[in-house]
């Protein structure tokens, strides 16, 4: 991958290796932080969860964040307002503040997932209920002072625990993600700045062997990305980074950054842009995959061209040596 020159932003970007955050055994939930409020001034948190068989929260009400949830592994039940829903792995929701929900792990294994909460601060119950840990602790109990602690702190964190609330009817399906090939990568589109109250944007990216997303920066946005399989080979500031399954990557606004898949099969990421609206730009860049093992035979783009969309979106690209 080319270096390109010393104009590159020298902010700092966060990389966590498979299993790398701080991690909290909380009411039977395992957290691991992969970045906080700190990092974000505050505007969101996002964490990796592990889940038992037939583990999840009782019912309650966040009124200070909304809640976004992309299921990596395992089967759940979500509740919301009075509707169920069952997920499995590369479904992301969005759980707007004010609203009751709940989630139950329903498979036979241990469920994993990402949430991401926004703005940041419920991280701070977390810490305060949990307890730091080395690793899953599967099997654990869950006792009385566990429980009493939680619900000692959670009207501090603007949280309600409603155990009396009931989900009871059938929600809809999933609907099929849009899928569109753009700039060689396979795009899912999972949620829209529409769909989030422009709180963000979700996409998972698959990318065959040398695919390339070009050095560029975001204006108004930060990034995050997670890799679910296969590797790739991030350019940051601080120098190349090789990303396997589990690694955690956070851009920040104006920091210039680029990646290709390397390895010798497909690889996968999800792509969090914060906040949302980036889909407009996979949705100008890209054709409809109507093929989704190999892009469809179409023109270079012209730089130029390139460039000046990019410009549309709020990117800038650095000049090249």
């Amino acid at each position: 991958m080319e270096l390109y020159n010393n104009k590159m932003s020298k902010k700092t970007c966060t990389v966590l290796a498979p299993g790398q955050g701080t991690q909290y055994w909380c009411v039977g939930d395992h957290l691991t932080f992969k970045i906080g409020a700190k990092e974000t001034g505050f505007a969101y948190a996002l964490a990796e969860t592990m889940i038992e068989p037939c583990g999840g929260p009782p019912p309650h009400v966040h009124h200070r964040e909304h809640e976004i949830f992309y299921v990596l592994r395992g089967r759940y039940r979500f509740g919301f307002d009075t509707m169920v829903i069952e997920r499995g792995p590369g479904s992301a929701l969005f759980l707007p503040k004010g609203i009751a929900h709940v989630f139950k792990n329903v498979g036979e294994e241990p469920g994993q997932c990402l949430v991401l909460a926004a703005p940041g601060g419920f991280e701070g119950m977390i810490k305060e209920t949990g307890e730091v840990v080395d690793g899953f602790q599967a099997g654990r109990t869950v006792g009385p002072a566990d429980v009493e602690r939680l619900l000692a702190a959670v009207g501090k964190y603007g949280l309600e625990v409603r155990p009396d609330w009931r989900f009871n009817h059938a929600g809809p399906a999933a609907s099929p993600a849009k899928r569109l090939w753009a700039l060689g990568h396979l795009v899912e589109i999972k949620l829209t700045s529409a769909q989030t109250q422009g709180v963000a944007s979700v996409m998972d990216l698959s990318s065959d062997p040398g695919a390339l997303v070009p050095p560029h920066a975001h204006r108004e946005m930060d990034e995050m990305f997670y890799v679910v399989e296969g590797e790739y080979e991030f350019e940051l500031p601080s120098g190349v980074v090789r990303a396997t399954a589990g690694t955690f990557i956070h851009v920040p606004r104006g920091t210039i950054h680029s990646f290709r898949a390397v390895g010798e099969s497909r690889a996968k990421l999800i792509d969090i842009h914060m906040p949302g609206g980036f889909e407009r730009f996979i949705e100008d860049v890209g054709v409809p995959a109507t093929d989704e093992e190999a892009p469809p035979e179409m023109p270079e783009l012209d730089p130029r061209e390139c460039a000046v969309l990019m410009d549309i979106h709020g990117m800038d690209m650095p000049q090249m040596v």
